[in-house]
């Protein structure tokens, strides 16, 4: 019998007459047996089937036992946990970058930093603690292997130097330099922040009614007392996150139209003409997602969950990673999967990705996903759709991603409020 439930009982006819195999009985009143690796982990009485015991971190080998954290279910065995380099702030988001040499990661109360094979018990440094945050998020920073740099508030700065605006510190020196005064900086403290050769880059959201502008300007690196420049205003419907990702020619965010669908923006890095292209449409929504690039592509994380012809949605919200071509401006989806949005980020071989529970990975070329990370909700079942709510703003356990040297770095908030590494 195909499916997760066994079938144990055969009807036949003899003659006119139906009557049940030997050894079955007349009805059933469950609960029903689930095939192999499978179990009714939510709820027993509803018969679903629903849990691969073989795989789940939160129910490996049985209901209900729970792997370490960030530790795979392989075989209904659990493998070894994740590193815990840091713990978090309860209640915040977290942003987490690398460079060459470190791990930086924000909340709401600072962005702080440890070296990239860091281990328990490290010690953590603390880098700014006046940074401008949004809607209890995590600092927007961006970091190279020279500087990190954010917009300050003006407020107990951390380093040598003034305070206030779009500010550069040195990782060797501490010392700061305001690249753009606060009263210039433009923008509100929603958005994000990247950082290229030559320039540091602040995308920035200013909300009216339902209708988001997303501006953004850039400021050359180690010039103090700059005027911000502007290399593109776009409007947005109810948009999604500001996030921003940049390879060596141009810089991408996502906007949404008054249709719902989503567009990616495609700003040269010098300034120019801004191309707006389609995400692929199989999750596309309201949800946003999270997006990363290298030279070729651009990779989108989307989804939530699904509402369509306003039925109602019980499950695990629904998501893809998604692949646009610089090239030819297709985009294609490459991997589809469940659970709420986490982070995305890309190196040269593999993009990975996480949801509530999860970190993955996936060739760049696209093939066969390969799961990193499991139970990054430290033993919280994951989350699951109610109607037609999107797992993008109602998630309890949000992630965030960034890959180094030495392996996966992952921002766990919610429950665990860690920040782990794996093997990548």
């Amino acid at each position: 019998m195909d499916g997760p439930w066994v079938g144990h009982c055969v009807r036949v006819f003899v003659g006119a007459t139906l009557v049940f195999a030997s050894g079955c009985r007349a009805s059933f009143t469950g609960p029903y047996p689930c095939e192999t690796d499978y179990a009714s982990c939510l709820d027993p009485s509803q018969n679903t089937c629903e849990t691969n015991t073989a795989s789940d971190a939160l129910n490996c080998g049985a209901c209900g036992h729970r792997c370490g954290v960030g530790a795979l279910c392989v075989a209904s065995s659990c493998g070894p946990p994740a590193v815990q380099i840091a713990q978090l702030s309860a209640g915040s988001g977290v942003v987490v970058k690398t460079n060459s040499s470190s791990a930086f990661w924000s909340n709401s109360s600072g962005i702080f930093s440890a070296p990239m094979s860091a281990g328990a018990g490290t010690a953590v440094t603390t880098l700014a603690t006046d940074g401008f945050t949004c809607n209890n998020l995590g600092i927007p920073f961006a970091v190279d292997d020279a500087n990190y740099y954010y917009l300050s508030n003006g407020s107990g700065c951390v380093g040598s130097g003034p305070c206030g605006g779009l500010t550069q510190v040195s990782l060797a020196s501490g010392t700061r330099t305001v690249l753009v005064s606060a009263s210039t900086s433009g923008g509100s403290a929603c958005g994000s922040i990247a950082v290229g050769a030559t320039s540091v880059y602040l995308l920035t959201s200013q909300q009216q009614s339902n209708v988001a502008t997303y501006t953004l300007f850039s400021a050359l690196i180690g010039v103090a007392g700059q005027t911000a420049s502007t290399l593109a205003s776009v409007q947005s419907i109810n948009g999604p996150s500001t996030s921003l990702a940049i390879n060596s020619t141009a810089l991408f965010f996502f906007s949404t139209g008054s249709n719902s669908a989503q567009s990616l923006q495609i700003v040269p890095i010098n300034g120019g003409m801004v191309t707006a292209l389609p995400v692929s449409g199989l999750f596309n929504g309201p949800a946003g997602g999270a997006i990363s690039a290298d030279e070729a592509n651009v990779y989108t994380l989307t989804g939530g969950c699904p509402c369509g012809n306003n039925q109602a949605y019980a499950g695990r919200p629904l998501g893809g990673i998604n692949k646009t071509s610089l090239v030819d401006g297709r985009s294609t989806t490459i991997f589809t999967f469940s659970g709420a949005l986490g982070g995305i980020a890309v190196d040269s071989a593999n993009v990975y990705w996480s949801t509530d529970t999860t970190a993955w990975k996936i060739p760049l070329a696209g093939s066969k996903a390969t799961a990193l990370a499991g139970n990054l909700t430290g033993g919280v079942a994951a989350y699951q759709c109610n109607g037609c709510n999107n797992g993008g703003s109602i998630q309890t356990e949000s992630t965030a991603v960034a890959v180094g040297t030495s392996g996966l770095y992952i921002g766990a908030t919610g429950t665990e409020n860690a920040l782990l590494r794996v093997a990548k």
